[in-house]
């Protein structure tokens, strides 16, 4: 699916260019740059948010260090595993201009006070969205049960960080 995505905006931007005569034209240090639109975000990463050892504090076991699963497009998103190999963990995703709607969309969310400019937690999908000015940063518990307050503590950590 990330292949077609690429291969769609490599697609969308060639189709808004002038056309012109190719073998008229002086070679460029331009051809080989990258869109601006395919690098990486310079906003602050997933995995530097919070870190392995408040997560541990706050959830109560052993976590791998955290490993970026994404860092595309203005989202990055980043993955802490169980130390022992054991399934759930944590996943954190910071998206740069992020649209809280999806989150207040998921049946049965509810509104979260003191976290951010707005947060909702979601008990079906065992995540907490909350927007900071334009950024969007969710906490997404990977084990059951569903523990709000864990997912409150961390946000409470990651929602002064995201200024930079």
């Amino acid at each position: 699916m990330r292949v077609w995505m690429t291969a769609m905006l490599l697609l969308a931007a060639a189709c808004n260019q002038p056309q012109s005569n190719l073998a008229e034209e002086e070679p460029s240090d331009s051809v080989n740059a990258v869109p601006d639109t395919l690098v990486a975000t310079p906003g602050p990463k997933a995995c530097e948010i919070v870190s392995t050892e408040e997560l541990e504090r706050i959830v109560g076991f052993d976590l791998e260090d955290g490993r970026t699963t994404n860092d595309y497009l203005g989202v990055s998103q980043c993955r802490w595993d169980r130390e022992n190999g054991d399934e759930g963990g944590v996943s954190v995703t910071v998206r740069e201009r992020g649209d809280m709607e999806i989150y207040r969309a998921v049946p049965g969310s509810t509104p979260v006070t003191g976290i951010g400019d707005e947060a909702v937690w979601s008990e079906s999908l065992n995540q907490l969205a909350f927007r900071r000015r334009e950024r969007v940063m969710s906490v997404s518990l990977l084990f059951k049960p569903a523990n709000r307050a864990m997912a409150e503590q961390i946000a409470r950590i990651a929602a002064p960080r995201l200024e930079n």
